[in-house]
């Protein structure tokens, strides 16, 4: 780039001195020329050189770094203070691929203090009981690579309890036929009890979030689905936008069958199970979005009505 412009200059120089040689034989006869002493020649590698040197200045003056005076004052400056307060833990590092938003303190042992319980991108939970220690590990069943936890919580199931998880799974694309939406239920070993699926239609997202409790009193746990349905446009460049979005409970049994739905909204970010204190009687569900908490109950199934006729 640059010898080119400097090989144009050249060109043009050469031009201008030529232009300026053939001016005397374009002046008329009458008018004799004023200027007595001859031409001085002129040394064109010397302007060229001179050229060079003045871009080469230019370019190193760019890369200079900008005087302490100059800098962006509205750049954040953090000062320390008392440093030597924060130290280094040196020991184990734990290496896992996992996902931090969905970090949870979870009684899992039933010892009255919670672990940290943190699922992973390739179908694993840890557990960590010791921060400093190595973290428990268990494997979800038919949970690998491509499946994603968006929410999990757990269930009691007698001195015991079970994985309640919202999994996402998809091989070719956030927005597309093969996305899959799901419920599962394991047990704290990791075996898959049940599972309820929802496909996702080309061209909409489905985000769900899982609570578990019993909220109708009856003495077994109910477990419920929190789910956002939004059609997505595409805007270009990779990016999208929401067209279209509604919010919907879903109620499990233990078993695993849909025994209860409805729409609550538009949307919903969170579902919570408040359990009564009092037992037989029904307790709450929390459903909380951006802008609103509302509150639902679960009513106990009604008895079959007695035929006409019948005993």
């Amino acid at each position: 780039m640059r010898f080119a412009f400097l090989s144009l200059l050249a060109v043009l120089f050469s031009a201008v001195v030529l232009a300026d040689d053939s001016t005397p034989a374009t002046r008329p006869a009458t008018q004799p020329s004023t200027d007595a002493r001859p031409a001085a020649p002129v040394d064109r590698d010397a302007v060229l050189r001179a050229l060079q040197q003045k871009e080469e200045e230019e370019e190193a003056a760019d890369d200079e770094p900008e005087d302490a005076d100059e800098t962006d004052k509205s750049a954040p400056v953090i000062k320390p203070i008392s440093p030597e307060r924060i130290k280094a833990k040196s020991g184990r590092i734990i290496r896992a691929n996992v996902n931090p938003q969905l970090l949870k303190w979870i009684d899992v042992d039933a010892d009255g203090k919670p672990e940290l319980v943190i699922p992973s991108w390739d179908g694993k939970i840890l557990i960590l009981k010791d921060v400093a220690g190595k973290p428990d590990q268990v494997d979800l069943e038919g949970l690998g690579q491509g499946g994603m936890v968006m929410d999990l919580t757990t269930a009691p199931n007698g001195k015991s309890f079970r994985w309640f998880l919202a999994i996402r799974e998809t091989s070719s694309g956030f927005f597309t036929s093969s996305a899959k939406s799901q419920v599962a239920l394991f047990d704290r070993t990791g075996e898959r009890l049940w599972q309820f699926e929802m496909r996702t239609p080309k061209n909409y997202s489905i985000e769900m979030h899982v609570a578990a409790g019993d909220v109708d009193g009856d003495g077994a746990c109910e477990y419920f689905a929190g789910v956002n349905v939004q059609k997505m446009r595409s805007t270009g460049n990779s990016s999208w936008t929401v067209t279209d979005q509604k919010a919907y409970l879903l109620v499990f049994n233990e078993q695993g069958k849909q025994i209860a739905s409805r729409n609550v909204g538009n949307s919903l970010q969170s579902i919570q199970v408040v359990e009564s204190p009092k037992p037989g009687e029904p307790g709450r569900v929390l459903v909380l979005g951006y802008d609103r908490i509302a509150t639902f109950t679960f009513e106990p199934a009604k008895p079959p009505a007695t035929q006409p006729g019948g005993p």
